[in-house]
């Protein structure tokens, strides 16, 4: 009897293995970082959120190596996002020489990678824009990509860096937003692994008894 109950255990506990893998499956949402606004200095660092449950990645400003204040910019149209308070246009974009940099350590691993975009404002007229990934604050990093438009495209490497630095190579723009797939558990799949803890403790009371 006592080695029929350890089989019905070993099942048991297979079942709610099972049920925790197809938990681990997540269902793809959307979600958005939007830089854009209020018009004002946001400081030497800012925090953005998006999703259910909330992740947030945090902005800073640098020229070089020192700190700079980011702006929050929305005048409408393709003059939206964040940019830095030194553009000596007094337009408050990004400029050569300085950069947006994005810690994004709170969406690796919670984010599907291959989903990760960005995309420029501003960017008329031939000015050019740069991204670089590094593993050090403040830092500019490797030169990953470059361009001249304001279409979304993927973030390259994603994961593989800590943060992601935003310049501009030729003129002035502004960083407009990032957006991603959100890997959140599916409910369906969460109630299953309930069902197996629970008939994982019935079958061990039951085999304790026995």
């Amino acid at each position: 009897m006592e080695s029929f109950d350890m089989n019905k255990f070993l099942l048991g506990s297979l079942a709610l293995a099972a049920s925790v893998s197809v938990a681990s499956m997540a269902q793809a949402a959307p979600i958005n970082f939007s830089f854009a606004g209020p018009n004002q200095d946001l400081g030497a660092t800012h925090s953005y959120t998006a999703g259910t449950p909330l992740l947030t990645v945090l902005a800073a400003g640098f020229s070089g190596t020192k700190p700079v204040h980011l702006y929050g910019k929305d005048l409408g149209g393709n003059e939206r996002g964040v940019g830095l308070v030194n553009d000596p246009s007094k337009q408050h974009e990004i400029t050569p020489g300085s950069f947006v940099q994005l810690d994004v350590q709170g969406l690796i691993g919670n984010v599907a990678s291959m989903s990760v975009m960005f995309g420029f404002n501003s960017a008329t007229d031939g000015e050019e824009y740069a991204v670089y990934g590094s593993n050090v604050s403040g830092t500019l990093g490797t030169l990953l990509t470059s361009g001249f438009d304001q279409t979304s495209h993927n973030l390259p490497h994603f994961s593989d860096y800590k943060y992601y630095d935003f310049e501009s190579l030729h003129g002035n723009v502004l960083l407009h937003e990032i957006s991603a797939n959100q890997e959140v558990p599916e409910p369906a799949s969460m109630a299953l692994v309930g069902v197996g803890l629970i008939g994982l403790g019935y079958i061990r009371r039951r085999a304790i008894r026995g």
